[in-house]
């Protein structure tokens, strides 16, 4: 549910910063699979959402390196937790 929260809820600042159609083009990609078949695959739906990674791509450059910090300290967590037959939910 975070994935699809976060997208839906970055949609008002992308369309104001890059335009109104990609706003539209993330909520019509992500409201009808969350009506009808819940939050199951929300990531795998966000993944190709590339509106969301234009705006965070010109978010301020200070952010830029937390943000990939972040994202690389889950990975590795992951992937521990995958290599070492452990589950990851």
């Amino acid at each position: 549910a975070v994935p699809a929260i976060g997208a839906l809820a970055l949609a008002i600042p992308i369309g104001r910063r890059l335009s109104w159609a990609y706003a539209v083009f993330i909520v019509t990609n992500l409201v009808p699979p969350l009506l009808l078949g819940g939050v199951m695959s929300t990531g795998r739906f966000t993944a190709t959402l590339f509106p969301l990674f234009i705006w965070l791509g010109l978010k301020t450059r200070s952010a830029t390196p937390s943000i990939a910090l972040g994202f690389a300290m889950l990975q590795s967590l992951a992937a521990a937790l995958f290599y070492t037959w452990r589950p990851l939910f």
